[in-house]
């Protein structure tokens, strides 16, 4: 960090007459002299909600994407999305654009780790009246570390105070504009207090504002960002900005954001073996053969984007080989683009190119994030966990708090067979992102695989205005088991209907066939016919399909005094934070079909023992073991429903649900009624 040493030139005299003692002449000077540096430096404003903060860059002339990143350490595809922006967009100069604040340019500590960057304070202006223990808390930072910061800091921090929270890593000198005078963090100690205190370096003024406003070129002059004829940029909606973990993820560019014309798509390709021969050397003008002179002449932002289109939409891996070397020619230290090169590579099936690509990114910038992700990918994918363990210790070194690399080494400790530790990771990755939902499923599927038996107990209770004059009681106590082949369980169920009670005795099971291949199977039996049907069974198979689909294909079979089969059709999709399965049971009979549908929408909180899920639908469901029961009605008339159920896992070993529904049901020709029921359930795993 570089800091002004003003000089200090003036006698200080004690009432005209003594002068002070070299001891308080020392004490005087340390004061003053840190407040002084600090009130000289630059910083930049932190702005949004933590942990999605960030701070405004306002642009030189000629600077880009390119430029930003290697300034910011940051992925140039990374401060686009952030902008909502296409990554060949031109910039303007005076233009603002939001720089986010990540793991890799956010330094925690005030200590740089080497000499080619530069750290910059990054704070925070409270608008109202704050406390210690709420600052650390929202912004993630120990009181030490904020008090060594802000040395002045007393634990209640008045309104318009401004406070160092963090460093931002730069790797060259920024500028800064002043702003308007504000309330700032400020004591002054009486000459008898400054004779034992301990200073600190730095009392922060809040003077100093902060935007960035231009640094120097970094890139080369035919890398200028000028949006060529044929390829037209457009914005992506802004409602399409989703946020995940309270962090703005905006969608990646791909060919809605880059049309290519018709001239664009004669690209004459190569066969892999020649591509081999010829491509897998170092970077060479030769490869802009490969594509056409117009293509050639985009900027490297351009041919980047371009690159990613040939090899998402059309998996043109060759040709975007060619582009990443075109482009790199321009911008040589563009590594966004060598470690795309490397996932390219991957894909190719040429491990050894990938890896080499890889480690020349690690070799000029060892902190580098997305190439550590990448090459942990490629060592996972490989099967080679323990290399992938490796890669993650050394990036977890540079980015402790990478919520990414953490998610990586507990999927890579799972795959060792290392479940304790993997637990211990993802239990120190919530506590950085409470609500980050991969975390949080992955933490289940821990529980599911350590915790092999789970008690529950479940109860019922249903209400009729006019179908039944008593309500219904139902209860179950239920065990289940994780075993070799599937999970596996017993239940004991309890009703009371019709004034009358009974038992049922019921096991099930979902064991696996292969991979992405489940089956069920249930069956059980009363003796209390009437209140239970005498036998009940079922079975499905479940598909897990691409693009997150899923389907299941299984028939029920009912027998009261005589046998009903039920079959039963469904389909599913995972979307984002949400699961959606849409249903149909079909009972067949001498005159028609009854049909049933079903419509069911989950949105997970956290892991898949964490959602809210809401019901709609018409008929009777067999899979309803509370009130299958009514299928044994003369009466299979109109019936419409909507259900709702909350469901929780806390303190690890515990998952509570709770279900309401609403029935309106037509148990006799033009005669309805209605039907509520509440119930609750809780299961204990260990």
């Amino acid at each position: 960090m570089l800091w002004a040493t003003p000089v200090i030139e003036t006698f200080i005299v004690l009432n005209n007459d003594s002068i002070f003692t070299m001891k308080q002449l020392l004490v005087i000077i340390l004061w003053i002299v840190p407040s002084t540096l600090f009130s000289q430096m630059k910083a930049f404003e932190a702005k949004g909600d933590s942990p999605s903060l960030y701070f405004n860059h306002q642009l030189g002339s000629e600077e880009s994407f390119l430029s930003l990143a290697l300034h910011y350490r940051l992925s140039p595809n990374v401060i686009a999305q952030y902008n909502a922006l296409p990554l060949g967009t031109q910039l303007i100069k005076g233009q603002t654009i939001k720089i986010p604040v990540t793991g890799s340019n956010l330094n925690a500590t005030g200590i740089s780790k080497n000499g080619t960057e530069i750290l910059v304070p990054l704070v925070v202006t409270f608008k109202t009246k704050a406390s210690i223990i709420n600052v650390c808390s929202d912004y993630n930072i120990s009181d030490t570390l904020l008090k060594k910061w802000n040395p002045q800091l007393e634990y209640d921090i008045p309104a318009a105070t401004t406070l160092v929270i963090g460093f931002i890593r730069t790797r060259q000198n920024t500028t800064a504009s002043m702003p308007a005078k504000s309330k700032v963090l400020e004591t002054t100690p009486n000459n008898s207090e400054r004779k034992n205190e301990v200073i600190a370096p730095s009392k922060v003024s809040s003077t100093q504002k902060i935007e960035s406003t231009t640094s120097p070129k970094t890139v080369a002059e035919t890398d200028k960002k000028i949006l060529p004829a044929k390829v037209e940029a457009t914005q992506p909606n802004p409602a399409s900005v989703k946020k995940i973990g309270g962090i703005a993820n905006y969608p990646m560019v791909s060919a809605e954001n880059v049309k290519i014309t018709e001239t664009d798509k004669k690209i004459p390709l190569k066969t892999i073996e020649s591509f081999k021969e010829t491509e897998t050397k170092s970077v060479n003008v030769q490869s802009a053969t490969i594509v056409s002179d117009s293509i050639s002449r985009l900027n490297s932002d351009d041919l980047f984007q371009l690159a990613r289109k040939k090899a998402f939409d059309n998996k043109d891996y060759i040709t975007a080989l060619s582009i990443c070397n075109i482009a790199l020619i321009k911008s040589p230290e563009y590594n966004d683009i060598k470690i795309f090169k490397g996932r390219l590579y991957n894909w190719m099936g040429q491990v050894d190119s990938a890896r080499d690509n890889f480690e020349q990114v690690l070799v000029k910038d060892p902190e580098d994030l997305e190439a550590y992700l990448a090459y942990i990918d490629l060592e996972n994918w490989n099967d080679h966990y323990e290399q992938a363990l490796s890669l993650t210790q050394k990036g977890l070194v540079y980015h402790p708090t990478s919520t990414q690399l953490l998610l990586k080494k507990a999927k890579i400790l799972l795959n060792l067979n290392k479940p304790i530790e993997a637990n211990q990771v993802i239990n120190q990755l919530l506590k950085i992102e409470p609500t980050n939902t991969a975390a949080r499923a992955l933490g289940e599927k821990f529980r599911n695989e350590t915790s092999k038996n789970a008690i529950g107990f479940t109860y019922d209770y249903f209400y009729f205005d006019k179908q039944f004059s008593d309500p219904w009681h139902l209860g179950s106590i239920d065990y289940r088991r994780q075993t070799k082949i599937g999970s596996l369980g017993a239940h004991l169920n309890y009703a009371n209907r019709f004034n009358r009670s009974g038992m049922q005795y019921e096991i099930d099971g979902y064991p696996r066939i292969m991979n992405h291949v489940n089956a069920y199977f249930s069956f059980a039996y009363s003796n209390d016919v009437g209140i239970f049907a005498k036998y009940r069974g079922g079975t499905s198979l479940y598909i897990a399909l691409p693009k997150s689909f899923d389907a299941e294909i299984g028939f029920r079979y009912l027998f009261f005094s005589d046998a009903t089969w039920i079959y039963t059709l469904a389909a599913g999709r995972y979307y984002k934070n949400w699961y959606f399965v849409a249903r149909t049971y079909l009972t067949p009979s001498n005159q028609n079909i009854s049909q049933s549908y079903n419509l069911t929408a989950r949105y997970y909180f956290g892991g898949a023992n964490d959602f809210i899920a809401l019901g709609v639908g018409t008929g009777i469901s067999p899979d309803e073991t509370t009130t299958d029961i009514l299928l044994n009605s003369t009466y299979k008339l109109i019936s419409q429903k909507v259900s709702a159920n909350y469901r929780h896992a806390f303190k690890n070993n515990y998952v509570v649900s709770l279900t309401a529904g609403w029935v309106n049901q037509e148990y006799r020709p033009k005669m309805k009624g209605n039907q509520i029921d509440a119930g609750m359930s809780l299961l204990y795993r260990f």
